[in-house]
This record gives C-alpha cells, structure tokens and sequence, in this order.
C-alpha cells in the first residue's frame, strides 16, 4: 500500500492524544524497501487526517547494491490524527490550511523542521516534513547523566531564539519538554520539534478550551484550558530543572510546602545568577514570570539577534495570575501527548528506523 504512489506505511510505532504514528519510507528510485511489517491496512482510515514527516535523504538501510554501495531507504513517520466529534469536513480542511500556513511560516528557522510538501489522497490531508537525526533530550540524560550548568546555559542560548521567534508569529507550542528538543547529528543547536500542540493566539486566547500539554512540564493555566507566550517559558523553565536533576517534574514540587525544591535535588552546583532565573521562570502566577524570551536573555546576559523588522511585533495580552496549584496533578488533566516519545532517538515519534 502507498499513500500518493510514495509513502509506504511500515508499522504502528505509538499513539497519542493527536492520533496515530506509523513507520513509513519514502520510496525512491532503484531503493531496496523494507517490507510492510503486520501492519494492518485498516488503521489507516480514509476519512482521517495524516501528517507525513521526512527523514534526512542519506538515511541509509543494511542493503547494499551489486557493487556493495549501501542503498538509502527515506524513512519517514506518519500521523494519522484524529478528528474531534462534530468536525465537518469543511472545519478539517480549514484546520488544515491553518496548520500549513503555519508550519510553513515556523519551517522558515533553522532550529525548527521545514514543511516540505502537503497533499491531499481519498479525502486525507498530509504533510511532509523535515526529519531531524539526532537524540531528544530524555535520550541524552539517560544516557549521560544530569545536565551541567555548562549544559543548560547553552540549551537556553539556543532555544530562547527560537521561542521568541515562534511568539513573534504569535504561535505558542504548549508542549515543550525534553523528548520535544533534539540535539541534531548534524548542527550545533538544538532543535525544537512537534508543533502539533501548537496554537495561533488570537484574541479570544483568554477564553478557556481544550487542556494540553504533558503532565508536570504543562504551565497551570494550560490545566484552565488558557495559554500565553509565559505557558512556554514556564515549560522550558521545567525542562531545566529536569536535566539539571534527572527527576521527574512532580518529584521536584512539594505539596506540603505548595513550592518548587529542585534545589535540594543538584547534583553539581549552580551559580546564583541561573538559579533565580529559574526560579522566575518556574512562577506559578503568570504576572511573576517571564512575559517573553527576550526577557530571560537579557538576565543571562546573552547576546541574541533581533527578529527580522518583517515579524510583527506580538500583540499585548493580558496575562490573569493563577493562584499556585501542584504541577498537572489531577488525572483530568494529565494528558502525557506521546508517552513512549521519550525513548525515542533521532525524532518524537517513538522509535526510530533502524539502519
């Protein structure tokens, strides 16, 4: 089975909140495929949403050619999302053109996977991205340990650029966290990756709707349903104090004492100047916390570039304090997107082909 005569669906690799994920290779000229492992045809339904994302072309498979050359295979992965009750097929292909506008725009940064292609076969929308090889966060601290102060410095040089580029096109990613940042084969910089809980501020962005986010990294307004250009900060804030400790978010926050502990939890020291801006970060009431990325850069005294006199400035939101409730504690709310993305080595989709 091929889906636009090129992509051929190997195997369900994990599911989330947003759909399915499946295994796939982008077939090309004179390429030995792998074949279809198991996988049952009818997963993929007609009348579903899917999101191709494409790996880097010299990914490169264990067959080799007549003359010993290995041969690439393109792998890919494919998200099949799920719609809604009460979507019309109108309010999908709307959501769809939204979502390409949008991803199109994000594409535009180097830290960020470029929107290649999109389609649309039998009624189903696709999208065709850029693959990102390298390891994702939760795989680097498995496998070298807490994170330095060296580490976090140079992890927050180069993802608050990007933030402060995605808020200027007035997006919020509402789920950054560990397993959601790679750090690229290929590059210095790290690259931030699933943009599918991604949301177009507007001005109804105080009005409450769909709770998203992963459980203890999600800012608590996220759990109200409302989220901010602060919501992001707050979870890269998290995402800090998770590599600098190796503990989980909830292991970090005291009940008791209704307050972030993660100084107790170092393993190496951390200079006063990074530790308040991380306690800033972690503010519960938004009216505490860092309102935009250019803010936290100037505390660090990073040097970083200004956006390009093209972006619009963001528009001013007005930000409501939260009173100060345990990081995503009730199960209502604990919407873990991607639970198996943390093992995954080379992009977030669970796991990744094998060469």
């Amino acid at each position: 089975m091929l889906l636009a005569d090129r992509y051929r669906p190997l195997r369900l690799i994990g599911q989330g909140g947003f759909g399915k994920t499946f295994l796939a290779v982008d077939v090309a000229p004179d390429a030995d495929l792998p074949e279809a492992n198991g996988l049952d045809t009818a997963e993929i339904k007609p009348a579903a949403t899917l999101k191709t994302y494409q790996p880097l072309a010299h990914q490169q498979s264990a067959q080799r050619d007549s003359a010993g050359r290995p041969q690439t295979a393109n792998y890919c992965v494919i998200k099949q999302l799920l719609s809604y009750r009460g979507q019309t097929a109108r309010q999908i292909k709307k959501l769809f053109q939204q979502e390409v506008a949008q991803l199109a725009q994000l594409g535009q940064h180097p830290q960020i996977p470029k929107l290649l292609a999109h389609f649309e076969t039998d009624a189903a929308q696709y999208l065709v991205q850029e693959w990102i090889e390298g390891e994702n966060l939760e795989t680097v601290l498995a496998q070298q340990g807490n994170f330095n102060e060296a580490q976090i410095r140079q992890l927050l040089a180069d993802l608050l650029p990007v933030l402060r580029f995605v808020h200027h096109h007035q997006i919020v990613h509402r789920d950054l966290k560990p397993a959601n940042i790679i750090r690229p084969v290929a590059g210095n910089q790290y690259v931030l990756v699933d943009f599918g809980a991604s949301k177009q501020l507007t001005d109804a962005v105080a009005e409450t709707g769909t709770t998203i986010g992963s459980a203890g990294y999600a800012a608590p307004e996220q759990t109200m349903g409302k989220a901010d250009f602060a919501s992001d900060l707050y979870s890269l804030g998290v995402t800090c104090i998770h590599l600098l400790t190796g503990l989980h978010p909830f292991d970090l926050y005291s009940i008791s004492e209704d307050r972030w502990v993660w100084r107790q939890y170092l393993t190496q020291p951390v200079s006063v100047e990074l530790r308040r801006v991380l306690d800033k970060l972690l503010q519960r009431a938004t009216s505490q916390r860092y309102q935009s990325a250019s803010e936290v850069l100037q505390d660090l005294r990073l040097e970083a570039k200004s956006p390009p006199a093209s972006q619009k400035a963001p528009v001013a939101l007005r930000t409501p304090s939260y009173p100060p409730t345990p990081p995503l504690l009730h199960s209502s709310t604990q919407l873990a997107l991607h639970s198996n993305s943390h093992r995954t080595a080379g992009c977030n989709y669970g796991h990744c082909p094998q060469s």
